[in-house]
């Protein structure tokens, strides 16, 4: 797929308009290394930024989604909703290289990525550029917004990234939580 359509095609499964379509290229652009000449090695971190500004917000978000429907949600409360803990480990499964790889093949946004040279070979990407992607893919909505928290949280829903944690919780059974993972394909 070339360049610009691959762009579009990202931006049309996000639901989500860059202003700056250069750091969604820089997010599907997989780390990778080049030969120089005389056989030194240069590594091009394209999308490593993004992806740690990216997870950094996914974690925010879906801490805040916690914080706000604590402070206004009449609701009786089970174990895991008075545990951050168990917040915690909800982020982690949610946001796991396994799981962010679902969400990529998932939504589609897997067929988007631009493979390092390495990579060529194969049909689509390997997963850990796929989790990578997903990541980096958020950071650059994030950035792309100025910071905008609705807006970056929307492309999660998108994504798939947050799978509904306000039903979850809402459902008052840790149970529920876990088989809405299985059912995306997390691993427990």
């Amino acid at each position: 797929m070339e360049q610009n359509g691959m762009l579009r095609r990202a931006q049309d499964i996000l639901q989500y308009i860059f202003q700056d379509e250069t750091l969604l290229l820089q997010a599907l652009t997989a780390a990778h290394r080049i030969e120089l000449d005389g056989g030194q090695f240069q590594s091009f971190e394209n999308n490593k930024r993004l992806a740690a500004i990216g997870e950094s917000v996914m974690k925010l978000i879906l801490t805040e989604d916690w914080l706000v429907r604590d402070l206004t949600c009449g609701f009786e409360r089970s174990p895991i909703d008075r545990d951050a803990a168990a917040l915690h480990a909800l982020q982690i499964r949610l946001l796991s290289n396994h799981a962010l790889g679902v969400v990529a093949t998932q939504s589609g946004i897997g067929s988007c990525i631009l493979r390092s040279e390495r990579q060529d070979y194969l049909e689509e990407a390997p997963p850990s550029t796929q989790y990578i992607a997903i990541r980096a893919i958020i950071g650059a909505v994030w950035c792309n917004t100025a910071y905008d928290q609705a807006t970056t949280r929307a492309a999660m829903e998108v994504l798939g990234c947050v799978i509904s944690i306000k039903i979850a919780f809402v459902r008052l059974t840790p149970a529920s939580i876990y088989e809405d993972l299985e059912r995306r394909g997390a691993q427990l």
